[in-house]
């Protein structure tokens, strides 16, 4: 009979995020992680299809915690520049503490098609916070240009080059013109 581990799908998750934090994705094997978790490599199989899922997984556990605590300090905007820079500050946080294997992931690895819905459900997720700041101050914005705004912050939080001051000035300028 085999042998039943409680919570084995996050005790999984919290080896393989360790060992992807401490040797990248391109080093992080399902073997190794299935030793340190004394598992067979076929029970990882069977909560994970492959790697790239996995850390998919561990990505987005990350994520929602971060999200639930842009949501405990949003509420406490003064102003709605401040409102922008806390979503501006959540993304870029994120960014930076992944930025190495994210450019290990290469679309590659993911697919075009693949990485097109993550973008779009992540833009998604900005848009709605980017919604809730918009709503605080009673701004009305056109779903398009909250698109457009979302996508602004993640390039701007990506590249190195553009200034947090300057993004946000740019979403103001969106929001005079609309």
């Amino acid at each position: 009979m085999p042998k039943i581990i409680e919570n084995l799908k996050s005790i999984i998750l919290d080896i393989a995020s360790s060992e992807l934090k401490e040797i990248g994705y391109s080093k992080l094997t399902i073997r190794s992680i299935a030793e340190k978790a004394n598992i067979g490599v076929g029970t990882i199989y069977n909560y994970f299809p492959n790697k790239m899922i996995l850390v998919a997984n561990i990505i987005a556990k990350d994520w929602k915690e971060f999200l639930e605590e842009y949501n405990s300090q949003s509420k406490n905007s003064n102003s709605l520049e401040e409102g922008i820079n806390y979503i501006y500050l959540l993304i870029k946080e994120f960014y930076l503490k992944y930025e190495t294997i994210f450019n290990e992931i290469s679309l590659d690895n993911i697919g075009k098609e693949e990485y097109s819905l993550r973008h779009k459900f992540f833009i998604s997720q900005i848009s709605d916070k980017l919604k809730e700041v918009f709503d605080n101050y009673n701004i009305n914005i056109d779903q398009n240009y909250l698109i457009l705004c979302s996508d602004l912050l993640i390039s701007g939080c990506i590249h190195n080059d553009v200034k947090k001051e300057v993004l946000i000035k740019a979403i103001m300028k969106i929001l005079k013109e609309e």
